[in-house]
């Protein structure tokens, strides 16, 4: 059966080990369409290799942890280099972890983390 909705995968061989319909292997962070060969499954989420690249190392558990880890995290989430995480990249690692996180609650942590209210979040905090 498809992984993602559960539904019998015509084509799947029996030893495949990511059996998906077409229109269900869709990348967990941007949403498109990613091909057999291009798709990258990285802690259980689809990843298209845009996206893998981006920050699927970030999602393994037991890598390295500690001050350089979160440098190289945030640097990797802040997509335009600017030097903070705004509200579009920070909805866009959510939702790859989780697809069901809801804008409100976004708008709601980035309240929370964002401590000098500046509407982005900066490394320091």
């Amino acid at each position: 059966p498809c992984k993602a909705c559960g539904q019998p995968v015509r084509d799947a061989k029996k030893n495949e080990t990511n059996p998906y319909h077409e229109e269900c292997r869709r990348c967990s962070s941007c949403n498109q369409k990613v091909s057999k060969l291009g798709m990258h499954c990285t802690a259980g989420k689809i990843l298209c290799g845009s996206c893998d690249d981006l920050f699927g190392e970030f999602f393994v558990p037991g890598k390295r942890m500690g001050a350089e880890y979160m440098k190289e995290a945030f640097k990797a989430w802040d997509e335009d280099n600017s030097g903070w995480i705004d509200t579009g990249e920070l909805r866009r690692v959510l939702k790859a972890i989780m697809p069901n996180f809801s804008d409100r609650d976004i708008n709601d942590l980035l309240r929370v983390i964002d401590t000098n209210s500046n509407g982005v979040v900066e490394y320091e905090e």
